[in-house]
């Protein structure tokens, strides 16, 4: 996740950040698919945009995560608590979308996989991956969000997560 010097997540330069969305939409356009940006409520509820076959008319909602510390570290940050002072569930047991896309950045990769198998791995998840808590500073000053730090080859085996390269 991207972080300031003192290795604080800042929510505001996360939120200005469209680098994760547009890279993912560009490799979508190219491989016969178009992207509809998420309205006001559905950004609410966990999702970004509505991705829509062009071959099928198919269409899932997708919610993009973007980790560049997962190059380094070889796991996938599953967020559990989003904001510790309020409680507030994180993305894992929240998100409306069918879809997650979770975007490495420094290795132009991304790894798909259905939100409802995430969402059936998650409490087994907590009793065997580590919790990690990360400051954050925004909207509710200094607070913490919490995630489980799963292993990329465990979460690609237990969710058939699929792997997508967006070279240009």
């Amino acid at each position: 996740m991207p972080g300031s010097q003192n290795n604080r997540h800042e929510f505001e330069v996360s939120i200005r950040r469209k680098d994760k969305i547009e890279d993912i939409i560009a490799y979508l356009k190219r491989t016969g698919f178009d992207w509809l940006p998420a309205t006001n409520e559905q950004q609410k509820n966990g999702i970004d945009g509505i991705v829509t076959c062009r071959k099928t008319n198919r269409q899932w909602s997708v919610e993009v995560k973007s980790d560049s510390r997962a190059a380094e570290t070889g796991n996938i940050f599953v967020e559990t608590v989003s904001v510790d002072v309020t409680g507030q569930p994180g993305w894992a047991y929240t998100s409306l979308a069918q879809v997650l896309f979770y975007y490495i950045p420094p290795l132009n990769i991304a790894y798909v996989a259905y939100m409802t198998k995430i969402k059936e791995l998650v409490c087994g998840w907590e009793s065997e991956f580590h919790s990690q808590p990360i400051p954050n500073s925004g909207y509710y000053e200094d607070y913490q969000t919490t995630g489980l730090l799963i292993p990329l080859k465990e979460f690609l085996k237990q969710c058939r997560a699929k792997k997508i390269i967006l070279t240009n």
